[in-house]
């Protein structure tokens, strides 16, 4: 049922097309529209029907379509072949164009730009100086905002929230409850879900992963392979690649890298301008300040697996043994005669190594003197 008229009320946009204001016929209860009500401006009637109202000063145009329960007002302005439909609701200064779908509930307002084949639906909300193109999927309860610059194939779903001066792009995937913000940036295979955080300048690229309650911020990057999970913060200029993994309540700052195949967990701390590499595994309460503050062993006498000894509190991780080294020893021995002989002789080294530092500090202190 035909429910709006063209009037002969018409103006022509920049690109030479003739838009005609239109005059509801039918009321539409649900939006408080009555006979004899103008609406927005429209260049043939294709561009709207079912429920949807457009009004104030709306324009669509080419083979862009406004159907369903949707409703569009203020200065919005939809072209090509967007597709408006569902319960969407679209305010403020609005650009959408290209092959954009938006249905659903999603509202957008402010000064948001959609275009390409992006689509967005369910309950989203986004408005701002947001800019989303390419073929990004916008979904669930997601919100962007700010200045937030969302390109080429990401996914952002869940009740994720991106604002700020952000940039999501490539194929990456936000949600859960992630926020980015700042001037942070997700792109390529990376993915930030749960609680995880991504602020200020830090960068997620690569197949980098960051979830639980992680945050990433100041200028820390995190890229490659490598996992940033649980409670664990990287800020600074720090760098975690490869296929490095950060976990627990672990912090890692500065100009600190992590990655090989290492792992830093627990309430461990990296930070100055260490390097963390290889096989290592820092764990418990270690301190990392320079690559001498750990050794990384091969027991070759039998697993060929790697351990790791940790300066700051004297204690080794073995596989899942964490403790010191009289106990690494009494396990050791129970196990066998050889593996008990092996670590014993490692850690009598290390215990050298531990008695030539107090030795040359004691020294330089009476020289000092």
């Amino acid at each position: 049922m035909e429910y709006y008229k063209l009037t002969d009320e018409t103006i022509t946009i920049a690109n030479g097309t003739i838009l005609h204001r239109i005059e509801c016929i039918e009321p539409i209860e649900q939006f408080g529209i009555k006979v004899g009500d103008k609406g927005g401006w429209i260049e043939k009637e294709d561009n709207l029907s079912g429920n949807a109202w457009i009004r104030d000063n709306v324009k669509v145009y080419g083979n862009a379509e406004v159907y369903g329960d949707a409703l569009i007002s203020d200065n919005v302005e939809i072209s090509c072949n967007a597709k408006i439909c569902g319960y969407a609701t679209i305010f403020g200064n609005v650009t959408i164009s290209g092959n954009a779908k938006i249905y659903g509930n999603a509202i957008i307002f402010g000064h948001a730009e959609v275009s390409g084949d992006v689509e967005i639906y369910g309950n989203v909300n986004i408005f701002g100086d947001a800019h989303i193109y390419g073929s990004a999927k916008i979904y669930d309860e997601a919100e962007i905002s700010g200045s937030a610059h969302i390109f080429n194939n990401p996914r952002i779903c869940g009740n994720a929230n991106i604002f700020g001066n952000t940039n999501v792009y490539g194929n990456a995937r936000v949600y859960g409850n992630a926020w980015i913000y700042g001037n942070a940036s997700v792109c390529d295979n990376a993915e930030v879900y749960d609680e995880a955080r991504i602020g200020d300048y830090a960068c997620i690229y690569g197949n980098a992963k960051v979830y639980g309650n992680a945050w990433i911020y100041n200028n820390a990057s995190v890229y490659g392979d490598a996992f940033i999970f649980c409670d664990a913060k990287v800020y600074g200029n720090s760098r975690i690649y490869d296929t490095a993994k950060v976990f627990g309540n672990a912090r890692i700052f500065d100009y600190a890298e992590v990655f090989g195949k290492a792992e830093i967990f627990d309430n461990s701390k990296v930070y100055g301008h260490s390097e963390v590499c290889g096989d290592a595994v820092i764990s418990g309460n270690a301190k990392i300040q320079s690559i001498q503050d750990y050794i990384v062993f091969k027991n070759w006498w039998s697993s060929g697996r790697y351990f790791t000894w940790t300066k700051s509190n004297n204690m080794w991780r073995v596989g899942c043994f964490y403790g010191t080294g009289e106990k690494l020893i009494s396990k050791a021995y129970g196990n066998s005669e050889t593996s008990g002989r092996e670590y014993e002789r490692v850690i009598k080294y290390v215990q050298s190594i531990l008695e030539f530092d107090r030795i040359s500090k004691f020294v330089q202190s009476n020289i000092d003197i």
